[in-house]
């Protein structure tokens, strides 16, 4: 697990091989405007045939005191024959006004078993999009307080 700004300086052959490749931002405008500003997020990278026990939580902090726009960015890639557990949380620390506008791409190799949860805890008067891009074994969503809400999940069917 590692910051995305850094995993772009570090880890860049993975970033360019998956990053922006799943959420399409020439038909949603809300992945383009994620896609243009995003620098910040997070790279989750499991390899071949991991089984990790703990589950793997990112926490998007905001602290609602003011007025502010982010675009968190979240690259999921798992190996083959891997598994783990990834809960996405996004919390206030005050009842400010805030948008948020998330996007996480979900890559699982052959054979891999991904958990996903994705939990909003935020202000009231918090206008929070997302978009989910992805394949996962298990997908659960919870959210509390937002005054806007939308969230897309596309996921191929598999026979």
């Amino acid at each position: 697990v590692v910051n995305l700004a850094e995993a772009m300086r570090s880890l860049s052959d993975i970033v360019q091989e998956y990053l922006a490749r799943h959420a399409d931002y020439q038909t949603n405008p809300f992945v383009a405007l994620n896609t243009a500003f995003m620098h910040d997020g997070a790279l989750v990278s499991i390899p071949d045939g991991a089984i990790v026990e703990e589950p793997i939580h990112l926490l998007f902090i905001s602290t609602g005191k003011q007025e502010t726009v982010s675009n968190p960015r979240i690259l999921l890639v798992t190996g083959k024959d891997s598994s783990a557990t990834v809960i996405e949380s996004y919390a206030t620390l005050a009842q400010g006004r805030y948008f948020t506008n998330s996007v996480t791409e979900v890559l699982p190799g052959p054979g891999a078993a991904l958990r996903y949860y994705k939990v909003q805890q935020q202000s009231d008067k918090a206008f929070h999009i997302t978009n989910t891009r992805g394949k996962v074994v298990e997908f659960n969503f919870f959210f509390t307080a937002d005054r806007l809400d939308k969230f897309f999940f596309h996921s191929p069917i598999t026979g």
